[in-house]
């Protein structure tokens, strides 16, 4: 309201917001807020998991092995912050982590994947988690199914093979399906 009042207004010099935002709001950069606030990128603190370990899985590994493919797949402006995982510094549990990243994590990564114009975003995802290369079924956060049209409908129709991703939910709470993401 206060922008389209057209009154003027101030802020003063020494007050910093700082705050966490996903790229949707980068459209600000565009519009008449950049006008009034500078919007910079931070890193997350890399020292901060350091030391936190779900039994054998370093949460410190995860995150750099999920930013690093994160990187690579969709690019580096796309990053999972520590404060995500907070809730694990009180409870470090397989069940904690499964929580955080079927609730929070997977529709995070579903909505950066969608929004860079990946051409299927599952099959990002499927790769982002190392599912490929799981040596069970049941690890695959994940799991990829070739469809074939024959099998489905019958008959020799002019259609192809096709890939079919499904989330498998039980996964994000089985401890092998992090350490065989790594």
């Amino acid at each position: 309201e206060l922008m389209e009042s057209l009154n003027p207004y101030s802020v003063p010099s020494n007050l910093y917001f700082v705050a966490t935002t996903d790229m949707r709001l980068s459209a600000l950069k565009t519009n008449q807020i950049s006008q009034v606030f500078h919007i910079r990128h931070m890193a997350y603190q890399d020292d901060y998991w350091m030391n936190l370990m779900i039994q054998d899985l370093s949460l410190q590994n995860l995150i750099d092995t999920l930013n690093q493919r994160t990187a690579y797949l969709i690019g580096p402006e796309y990053q999972l912050g520590h404060k995500l995982f907070d809730s694990l510094k009180q409870n470090p549990s397989i069940e904690e982590l499964g929580k955080i990243m079927y609730e929070h994590i997977l529709p995070l990564f579903i909505d950066w994947f969608t929004s860079a114009e990946y051409e299927n975003p599952y099959e990002g995802i499927f790769l982002l988690l190392g599912d490929y290369k799981k040596s069970k079924q049941e690890y695959e956060f994940i799991h990829k199914k070739i469809l074939n049209p024959s099998d489905i409908f019958g008959g020799n129709l002019p259609l192809k093979e096709k890939a079919v991703y499904y989330i498998q939910e039980s996964a994000f709470y089985e401890l092998n399906s992090y350490l065989e993401l790594l």
